[in-house]
């Protein structure tokens, strides 16, 4: 399962390894002593310990969650709505390698 990455994110992942062997934010890599802010849909972050190996009480201890929003489509609409004539470019936010 593929989660959407937000730009100047990166991330390869091996099928070979079944892992990401690599994972960037604005071309620097991940530090552990970092705590970062991830926006989940209400699935995923139900579904955190099986998706992520992150129980929601672990979670928990470096914040309390909250819902900013309750539906992505309305977001997209929106957004899409007050932006028009957008160009796309192909970032490559995921590789996936063997």
């Amino acid at each position: 399962e593929y989660y959407q990455l937000s730009k100047g994110c990166h991330m390869v992942y091996s099928k070979g390894k079944h892992e990401v062997t690599e994972f960037t934010l604005n071309g620097r890599p991940l530090q552990d002593d970092q705590l970062y802010t991830v926006a989940l849909q209400d699935f995923h972050y139900n579904n955190l310990e099986d998706g992520l190996d992150i129980t929601q009480e672990e979670l928990k201890k470096n914040g309390t969650p909250r819902v900013v929003c309750t539906s992505d489509q309305e977001v997209i609409e929106e957004y899409l709505s007050s932006h028009t004539m957008l160009n796309r470019r192909i970032e490559k936010r995921i590789v996936v390698t063997d």
